[in-house]
Protein backbone atom coordinates (compact mmCIF):
# COMPACT_ATOMS: atom_id res chain seq x y z
CA UNK A 1 0.00 0.00 0.00
CA UNK A 2 1.12 3.32 -1.01
CA UNK A 3 2.32 6.15 1.69
CA UNK A 4 3.85 9.57 1.56
CA UNK A 5 6.96 10.91 3.69
CA UNK A 6 7.09 13.57 5.15
CA UNK A 7 8.25 16.96 4.26
CA UNK A 8 10.22 19.67 7.18
CA UNK A 9 6.74 22.46 8.14
CA UNK A 10 4.20 19.88 7.71
CA UNK A 11 1.53 20.30 9.54
CA UNK A 12 0.65 18.50 13.02
CA UNK A 13 -2.99 18.73 14.58
CA UNK A 14 -4.13 16.86 17.98
CA UNK A 15 -7.84 15.27 17.42
CA UNK A 16 -8.39 17.31 20.79
CA UNK A 17 -5.88 20.53 19.62
CA UNK A 18 -7.40 23.70 19.41
CA UNK A 19 -4.32 25.27 17.75
CA UNK A 20 -2.05 23.96 14.74
CA UNK A 21 1.45 23.57 14.89
CA UNK A 22 4.09 22.36 11.98
CA UNK A 23 6.84 19.68 12.41
CA UNK A 24 10.28 20.92 12.49
CA UNK A 25 13.19 18.67 11.00
CA UNK A 26 16.62 18.63 12.88
CA UNK A 27 17.10 14.93 12.69
CA UNK A 28 18.92 14.82 9.15
CA UNK A 29 20.45 17.13 6.93
CA UNK A 30 20.54 15.46 3.32
CA UNK A 31 17.62 13.61 2.20
CA UNK A 32 15.06 15.91 0.81
CA UNK A 33 11.20 15.23 -0.99
CA UNK A 34 9.72 18.25 -1.90
CA UNK A 35 10.80 21.85 -2.91
CA UNK A 36 14.23 21.31 -1.29
CA UNK A 37 12.62 20.41 2.22
CA UNK A 38 13.86 18.26 3.87
CA UNK A 39 12.57 14.60 5.13
CA UNK A 40 11.02 14.26 8.98
CA UNK A 41 12.43 10.92 10.92
CA UNK A 42 10.70 9.11 14.02
CA UNK A 43 12.65 11.83 15.99
CA UNK A 44 11.04 14.62 14.77
CA UNK A 45 8.64 16.07 17.03
CA UNK A 46 7.27 19.90 18.18
CA UNK A 47 7.62 21.55 21.25
CA UNK A 48 5.05 23.75 20.87
CA UNK A 49 1.51 22.80 22.29
CA UNK A 50 -1.98 22.52 20.84
CA UNK A 51 -3.99 23.96 23.43
CA UNK A 52 -6.02 21.19 24.39
CA UNK A 53 -9.65 21.39 24.46
CA UNK A 54 -10.34 18.41 26.47
CA UNK A 55 -8.46 20.91 29.60
CA UNK A 56 -10.95 23.31 28.61
CA UNK A 57 -13.60 20.97 29.05
CA UNK A 58 -12.21 19.29 32.05
CA UNK A 59 -11.00 22.51 34.08
CA UNK A 60 -15.27 23.31 33.54
CA UNK A 61 -16.32 19.97 35.23
CA UNK A 62 -14.11 20.59 37.83
CA UNK A 63 -14.76 24.92 38.34
CA UNK A 64 -18.52 23.05 38.76
CA UNK A 65 -17.77 20.63 41.64
CA UNK A 66 -15.82 23.39 42.77
CA UNK A 67 -18.53 25.51 42.87
CA UNK A 68 -20.84 23.01 44.47
CA UNK A 69 -18.32 22.57 47.26
CA UNK A 70 -18.01 25.90 48.21
CA UNK A 71 -22.44 26.67 47.58
CA UNK A 72 -22.69 23.42 50.31
CA UNK A 73 -20.12 24.60 52.97
CA UNK A 74 -21.49 28.49 52.44
CA UNK A 75 -24.82 26.87 53.48
CA UNK A 76 -23.53 24.50 56.22
CA UNK A 77 -22.08 27.29 57.76
CA UNK A 78 -25.25 29.18 58.20
CA UNK A 79 -24.38 32.00 55.20
CA UNK A 80 -26.35 32.35 52.28
CA UNK A 81 -25.36 32.75 48.43
CA UNK A 82 -25.07 36.01 47.10
CA UNK A 83 -26.60 34.44 43.67
CA UNK A 84 -28.00 31.53 43.15
CA UNK A 85 -27.02 27.74 43.01
CA UNK A 86 -27.74 27.28 39.66
CA UNK A 87 -25.75 30.86 38.74
CA UNK A 88 -22.98 29.99 40.98
CA UNK A 89 -22.63 26.41 39.03
CA UNK A 90 -22.82 28.04 35.84
CA UNK A 91 -20.05 30.75 36.56
CA UNK A 92 -17.96 27.93 37.91
CA UNK A 93 -18.44 26.02 34.88
CA UNK A 94 -16.97 29.43 32.96
CA UNK A 95 -14.15 30.18 35.40
CA UNK A 96 -13.46 26.24 35.17
CA UNK A 97 -12.96 26.42 31.74
CA UNK A 98 -10.79 29.58 31.87
CA UNK A 99 -8.40 28.20 34.20
CA UNK A 100 -7.89 24.93 32.37
CA UNK A 101 -7.70 26.78 28.82
CA UNK A 102 -4.73 28.72 30.38
CA UNK A 103 -3.36 25.34 31.95
CA UNK A 104 -3.71 23.98 28.35
CA UNK A 105 -1.35 27.15 26.66
CA UNK A 106 1.48 26.27 29.10
CA UNK A 107 4.53 26.04 27.08
CA UNK A 108 5.62 22.17 26.07
CA UNK A 109 2.66 21.14 28.10
CA UNK A 110 1.47 18.61 24.95
CA UNK A 111 5.66 17.48 24.34
CA UNK A 112 5.44 16.34 28.10
CA UNK A 113 2.40 14.69 27.50
CA UNK A 114 3.28 12.98 24.16
CA UNK A 115 7.01 12.11 25.29
CA UNK A 116 6.41 8.91 25.97
CA UNK A 117 5.62 7.58 22.51
CA UNK A 118 6.69 7.55 19.27
CA UNK A 119 5.86 7.96 16.00
CA UNK A 120 4.04 4.52 14.68
CA UNK A 121 3.50 3.40 12.39
CA UNK A 122 6.71 4.32 10.67
CA UNK A 123 8.77 3.35 7.60
CA UNK A 124 10.18 -0.27 7.82
CA UNK A 125 12.67 -0.41 6.13
CA UNK A 126 13.60 3.30 5.03
CA UNK A 127 15.80 5.18 6.98
CA UNK A 128 17.15 8.82 6.46
CA UNK A 129 20.42 9.09 7.83
CA UNK A 130 19.65 5.76 10.53
CA UNK A 131 16.33 7.11 11.56
CA UNK A 132 13.40 5.17 10.32
CA UNK A 133 11.85 7.64 8.29
CA UNK A 134 7.92 9.10 9.08
CA UNK A 135 4.98 8.56 6.91
CA UNK A 136 1.70 10.40 6.28
CA UNK A 137 -0.06 7.77 8.44
CA UNK A 138 2.35 8.29 11.47
CA UNK A 139 0.36 9.58 14.77
CA UNK A 140 1.51 9.81 18.29
CA UNK A 141 -0.94 9.55 20.97
CA UNK A 142 -1.32 11.36 23.79
CA UNK A 143 -1.49 10.26 27.59
CA UNK A 144 -4.68 12.05 27.97
CA UNK A 145 -6.49 10.43 25.10
CA UNK A 146 -5.77 12.18 22.18
CA UNK A 147 -3.87 11.58 18.64
CA UNK A 148 -1.47 14.00 16.68
CA UNK A 149 -1.34 13.05 13.34
CA UNK A 150 0.21 14.68 9.91
CA UNK A 151 -1.64 16.50 7.46
CA UNK A 152 -0.10 18.09 4.41
CA UNK A 153 -1.97 21.86 4.14
CA UNK A 154 -3.12 24.47 6.26
CA UNK A 155 -6.72 24.70 5.20
CA UNK A 156 -7.20 21.07 6.24
CA UNK A 157 -5.42 21.71 9.56
CA UNK A 158 -6.63 25.35 10.35
CA UNK A 159 -10.12 23.70 9.65
CA UNK A 160 -9.93 20.70 12.12
CA UNK A 161 -8.10 23.04 14.50
CA UNK A 162 -11.49 25.09 13.87
CA UNK A 163 -13.58 21.91 14.41
CA UNK A 164 -12.16 21.31 17.57
CA UNK A 165 -12.42 25.30 19.20
CA UNK A 166 -15.93 24.98 17.85
CA UNK A 167 -16.67 21.69 19.86
CA UNK A 168 -14.82 23.34 23.03
CA UNK A 169 -17.10 26.45 23.34
CA UNK A 170 -20.50 24.26 22.40
CA UNK A 171 -19.42 22.05 25.18
CA UNK A 172 -18.40 24.52 27.71
CA UNK A 173 -21.89 26.51 26.87
CA UNK A 174 -23.64 23.39 27.20
CA UNK A 175 -21.74 22.25 30.83
CA UNK A 176 -22.16 25.79 32.11
CA UNK A 177 -26.34 25.54 30.77
CA UNK A 178 -27.11 22.23 32.56
CA UNK A 179 -25.01 23.04 35.56
CA UNK A 180 -27.10 26.51 35.93
CA UNK A 181 -30.20 23.89 35.45
CA UNK A 182 -28.79 21.06 37.45
CA UNK A 183 -28.26 24.16 40.75
CA UNK A 184 -32.06 25.25 39.88
CA UNK A 185 -32.95 21.55 40.79
CA UNK A 186 -31.64 21.70 43.91
CA UNK A 187 -32.40 24.09 44.77
CA UNK A 188 -36.18 24.28 43.66
CA UNK A 189 -36.03 20.83 45.71
CA UNK A 190 -34.73 21.87 49.02
CA UNK A 191 -37.12 25.15 49.14
CA UNK A 192 -40.21 23.10 48.29
CA UNK A 193 -39.01 20.57 50.74
CA UNK A 194 -38.94 22.68 53.31
CA UNK A 195 -42.00 24.84 52.15
CA UNK A 196 -44.60 21.96 51.96
CA UNK A 197 -43.08 20.47 54.71
CA UNK A 198 -43.87 23.61 56.67
CA UNK A 199 -47.42 23.99 55.73
CA UNK A 200 -48.00 20.72 57.17
CA UNK A 201 -46.63 21.22 60.46
CA UNK A 202 -47.80 25.11 60.93
CA UNK A 203 -51.29 25.20 59.15
CA UNK A 204 -52.83 21.71 59.49
CA UNK A 205 -53.24 18.75 56.99
CA UNK A 206 -55.98 20.15 54.63
CA UNK A 207 -53.51 23.39 54.04
CA UNK A 208 -50.55 20.83 53.36
CA UNK A 209 -52.73 18.93 51.36
CA UNK A 210 -53.78 21.91 49.08
CA UNK A 211 -50.26 23.32 49.00
CA UNK A 212 -49.32 20.26 46.90
CA UNK A 213 -52.41 20.46 45.16
CA UNK A 214 -51.14 24.01 44.05
CA UNK A 215 -47.62 22.66 43.00
CA UNK A 216 -49.36 20.00 40.92
CA UNK A 217 -51.47 22.77 39.37
CA UNK A 218 -47.93 24.37 38.31
CA UNK A 219 -46.64 21.57 36.74
CA UNK A 220 -49.42 21.29 34.71
CA UNK A 221 -49.11 24.40 33.15
CA UNK A 222 -45.71 24.49 33.16
CA UNK A 223 -45.98 21.19 31.07
CA UNK A 224 -48.33 22.87 28.84
CA UNK A 225 -46.43 25.72 27.86
CA UNK A 226 -43.19 23.89 27.04
CA UNK A 227 -45.76 21.38 24.98
CA UNK A 228 -46.79 23.96 22.89
CA UNK A 229 -43.63 25.59 22.92
CA UNK A 230 -42.21 22.25 21.32
CA UNK A 231 -44.94 21.99 19.12
CA UNK A 232 -44.51 25.65 17.69
CA UNK A 233 -40.83 24.80 16.99
CA UNK A 234 -41.61 22.04 14.87
CA UNK A 235 -44.57 23.91 13.23
CA UNK A 236 -42.00 26.94 11.92
CA UNK A 237 -39.32 24.36 11.40
CA UNK A 238 -36.77 25.30 13.67
CA UNK A 239 -36.80 22.02 15.63
CA UNK A 240 -34.18 20.44 13.01
CA UNK A 241 -31.85 23.42 13.27
CA UNK A 242 -31.89 23.09 17.00
CA UNK A 243 -31.37 19.70 17.12
CA UNK A 244 -28.62 19.17 14.15
CA UNK A 245 -31.19 17.09 12.12
CA UNK A 246 -31.12 20.23 8.99
CA UNK A 247 -27.37 19.90 8.83
CA UNK A 248 -27.17 15.59 8.02
CA UNK A 249 -25.20 13.39 9.70
CA UNK A 250 -23.11 15.46 12.60
CA UNK A 251 -19.97 14.79 14.52
CA UNK A 252 -20.48 11.58 17.51
CA UNK A 253 -18.23 12.95 19.86
CA UNK A 254 -21.06 16.47 19.50
CA UNK A 255 -24.20 14.46 18.93
CA UNK A 256 -23.42 12.68 22.70
CA UNK A 257 -23.25 16.28 24.39
CA UNK A 258 -26.76 17.65 22.26
CA UNK A 259 -28.48 14.17 24.04
CA UNK A 260 -27.76 15.37 27.23
CA UNK A 261 -28.57 19.17 26.56
CA UNK A 262 -31.81 17.66 24.81
CA UNK A 263 -33.01 16.00 28.41
CA UNK A 264 -32.38 19.01 30.15
CA UNK A 265 -34.68 21.00 27.94
CA UNK A 266 -37.42 18.59 28.17
CA UNK A 267 -40.36 19.60 29.79
CA UNK A 268 -40.88 16.11 32.36
CA UNK A 269 -37.88 17.68 33.68
CA UNK A 270 -38.95 21.05 33.26
CA UNK A 271 -42.14 20.92 34.56
CA UNK A 272 -41.26 19.24 37.91
CA UNK A 273 -38.32 21.83 38.40
CA UNK A 274 -40.92 24.97 37.56
CA UNK A 275 -43.48 23.19 40.13
CA UNK A 276 -41.07 22.61 43.01
CA UNK A 277 -39.67 25.98 42.00
CA UNK A 278 -42.82 27.67 42.44
CA UNK A 279 -43.51 25.74 46.20
CA UNK A 280 -42.05 28.52 48.23
CA UNK A 281 -44.01 31.13 45.85
CA UNK A 282 -47.05 29.67 46.91
CA UNK A 283 -46.92 29.83 50.42
CA UNK A 284 -46.14 32.91 50.31
CA UNK A 285 -49.39 33.99 48.83
CA UNK A 286 -51.33 32.21 50.35
CA UNK A 287 -50.21 32.87 53.70
CA UNK A 288 -51.18 36.41 55.61
CA UNK A 289 -50.68 37.49 58.96
CA UNK A 290 -53.84 36.87 61.52
CA UNK A 291 -54.48 39.17 64.36
CA UNK A 292 -57.37 38.33 67.20
CA UNK A 293 -57.90 41.63 69.26
CA UNK A 294 -60.46 41.09 72.94
CA UNK A 295 -61.14 44.14 74.81
CA UNK A 296 -62.68 44.00 77.78
CA UNK A 297 -63.96 47.25 79.12
CA UNK A 298 -65.29 47.69 83.06
CA UNK A 299 -67.53 51.11 83.70
CA UNK A 300 -67.74 52.10 86.92
CA UNK A 301 -70.43 55.06 87.29
CA UNK A 302 -71.39 57.28 90.78
CA UNK A 303 -74.74 59.01 91.06
CA UNK A 304 -75.85 61.49 93.09
CA UNK A 305 -78.97 62.37 91.22
CA UNK A 306 -81.86 60.34 89.76
CA UNK A 307 -81.00 59.97 85.95
CA UNK A 308 -82.93 58.76 83.13
CA UNK A 309 -81.81 57.25 79.78
CA UNK A 310 -83.29 57.42 76.14
CA UNK A 311 -85.42 54.76 76.79
CA UNK A 312 -87.45 56.59 79.71
CA UNK A 313 -85.69 54.12 82.65
CA UNK A 314 -84.54 56.30 85.56
CA UNK A 315 -81.49 55.46 87.90
CA UNK A 316 -81.52 56.04 91.03
CA UNK A 317 -78.86 57.84 92.96
CA UNK A 318 -75.96 55.48 93.57
CA UNK A 319 -72.74 53.45 91.87
CA UNK A 320 -73.34 51.08 89.02
CA UNK A 321 -70.65 48.88 87.28
CA UNK A 322 -70.93 47.29 84.00
CA UNK A 323 -68.42 45.13 81.82
CA UNK A 324 -67.94 44.69 78.39
CA UNK A 325 -66.78 42.42 75.71
CA UNK A 326 -65.44 42.72 71.89
CA UNK A 327 -64.10 40.28 69.45
CA UNK A 328 -62.23 41.45 66.14
CA UNK A 329 -60.59 39.69 63.90
CA UNK A 330 -59.40 39.59 60.39
CA UNK A 331 -59.72 35.84 59.80
CA UNK A 332 -60.28 34.95 56.16
CA UNK A 333 -63.24 32.69 55.99
CA UNK A 334 -61.50 29.11 55.57
CA UNK A 335 -58.33 29.84 56.07
CA UNK A 336 -56.78 27.89 58.98
CA UNK A 337 -54.56 29.52 61.59
CA UNK A 338 -50.76 29.05 62.61
CA UNK A 339 -50.63 26.03 65.02
CA UNK A 340 -47.60 26.30 65.61
CA UNK A 341 -44.64 29.18 64.75
CA UNK A 342 -44.18 32.45 66.09
CA UNK A 343 -46.75 34.20 67.69
CA UNK A 344 -47.30 37.50 69.50
CA UNK A 345 -49.41 39.29 72.20
CA UNK A 346 -49.48 42.73 73.16
CA UNK A 347 -51.46 43.81 75.92
CA UNK A 348 -53.16 47.41 75.99
CA UNK A 349 -54.60 49.15 79.33
CA UNK A 350 -56.41 52.26 79.50
CA UNK A 351 -58.39 54.12 82.28
CA UNK A 352 -59.75 57.58 82.39
CA UNK A 353 -62.69 59.33 84.58
CA UNK A 354 -65.10 61.84 83.59
CA UNK A 355 -66.64 64.01 85.97
CA UNK A 356 -69.90 66.04 85.95
CA UNK A 357 -71.56 68.10 88.77
CA UNK A 358 -73.86 65.19 89.79
CA UNK A 359 -71.98 62.36 88.17
CA UNK A 360 -68.31 60.27 88.48
CA UNK A 361 -67.86 57.84 85.74
CA UNK A 362 -64.61 55.91 85.54
CA UNK A 363 -64.01 53.82 82.63
CA UNK A 364 -61.20 50.84 82.45
CA UNK A 365 -60.44 48.75 79.03
CA UNK A 366 -57.70 46.25 78.08
CA UNK A 367 -56.61 44.80 74.67
CA UNK A 368 -55.43 41.63 74.56
CA UNK A 369 -53.85 41.42 70.66
CA UNK A 370 -52.86 37.86 69.47
CA UNK A 371 -50.68 38.50 66.01
CA UNK A 372 -49.89 34.90 64.23
CA UNK A 373 -50.61 33.83 60.66
CA UNK A 374 -53.04 32.48 58.38
CA UNK A 375 -53.32 29.93 55.45
CA UNK A 376 -55.62 31.04 52.79
CA UNK A 377 -57.18 27.67 51.73
CA UNK A 378 -60.03 28.46 49.46
CA UNK A 379 -57.97 30.10 46.76
CA UNK A 380 -54.96 28.10 46.01
CA UNK A 381 -55.45 27.73 42.66
CA UNK A 382 -55.65 31.90 42.11
CA UNK A 383 -52.39 31.33 45.07
CA UNK A 384 -50.56 28.97 42.36
CA UNK A 385 -51.34 30.75 39.20
CA UNK A 386 -49.38 34.03 40.91
CA UNK A 387 -46.55 32.14 41.97
CA UNK A 388 -46.06 30.57 38.61
CA UNK A 389 -46.62 33.26 36.49
CA UNK A 390 -44.97 35.99 39.05
CA UNK A 391 -44.98 39.79 38.96
CA UNK A 392 -45.79 41.05 35.31
CA UNK A 393 -45.81 37.28 34.23
CA UNK A 394 -41.67 36.99 34.36
CA UNK A 395 -41.93 33.72 36.37
CA UNK A 396 -43.00 31.75 33.51
CA UNK A 397 -39.76 32.55 32.09
CA UNK A 398 -37.73 30.79 34.88
CA UNK A 399 -38.73 27.22 32.86
CA UNK A 400 -39.51 27.88 28.94
CA UNK A 401 -37.15 30.75 29.14
CA UNK A 402 -34.00 28.62 30.16
CA UNK A 403 -35.41 25.82 27.03
CA UNK A 404 -35.35 28.35 24.80
CA UNK A 405 -31.26 29.54 25.87
CA UNK A 406 -30.61 25.91 26.22
CA UNK A 407 -32.36 25.28 22.42
CA UNK A 408 -30.31 28.55 21.27
CA UNK A 409 -27.11 27.13 22.90
CA UNK A 410 -27.96 23.67 20.78
CA UNK A 411 -28.85 25.23 17.62
CA UNK A 412 -25.36 27.66 17.97
CA UNK A 413 -23.91 24.25 18.34
CA UNK A 414 -25.08 22.28 16.37
CA UNK A 415 -24.26 25.47 13.86
CA UNK A 416 -20.81 25.71 13.86
CA UNK A 417 -20.14 22.43 14.26
CA UNK A 418 -22.00 21.50 10.95
CA UNK A 419 -20.56 24.38 9.19
CA UNK A 420 -16.86 23.41 10.33
CA UNK A 421 -17.25 19.86 9.85
CA UNK A 422 -18.18 20.91 6.12
CA UNK A 423 -14.87 23.18 5.88
CA UNK A 424 -13.21 20.45 7.18
CA UNK A 425 -14.12 18.03 4.62
CA UNK A 426 -13.97 20.40 1.98
CA UNK A 427 -10.47 21.36 2.49
CA UNK A 428 -9.89 17.66 2.99
CA UNK A 429 -11.34 16.96 -0.95
CA UNK A 430 -9.32 19.81 -2.15
CA UNK A 431 -6.39 21.50 -0.21
CA UNK A 432 -5.24 18.32 1.03
CA UNK A 433 -5.22 16.06 -1.91
CA UNK A 434 -3.58 19.28 -3.78
CA UNK A 435 -0.50 18.91 -1.20
CA UNK A 436 -0.12 15.51 -1.42
CA UNK A 437 0.04 15.43 -4.81
CA UNK A 438 3.00 17.89 -4.88
CA UNK A 439 4.85 15.12 -2.80
CA UNK A 440 7.42 13.87 -5.62
CA UNK A 441 9.03 11.04 -3.58
CA UNK A 442 6.44 8.49 -2.78
CA UNK A 443 7.01 4.85 -1.75
CA UNK A 444 4.95 2.79 -2.78
CA UNK A 445 5.64 -0.60 -0.76
CA UNK A 446 5.13 0.71 2.58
Amino acid sequence: MGALYVPDRAYLVCSDGMKTQQIKVSSQQTIKIVKGRLAATIEDRTGANFVCAKMVIAGALIGVLIAAVVAVAIVASGGTLAIGLGAMLAAGAVGGAAAGLQTAMMPCVCALLTMPKDWAPVHPRVTFEDKKALIDKSVVPCLLGGTVQILYSKEAAEAMASLNRSKAIASVAAIASIAYIAGGVASAVASSVVAVKGTFVTYGALSGSLHLLGVTAVGGASYGINALYDKGKVATGVDPYITGEAYGPGDSDYDRLDEVTDAATNKKLGAPTDALGSAEDIAKNQTSGLNRSVQITQTTATSSVFIANANGDVSRPGTTITQSTSVSSNQIPGASAARTGPQSVSIQNAEYTRVTPNTTENIRSSRITTSSTQFNNRSILKGSFNAFTGKYGFNIAKGIGTNIVLDAIRAGGNWLIADDLKKLQDSMNNAETAARNAITVIEDEV
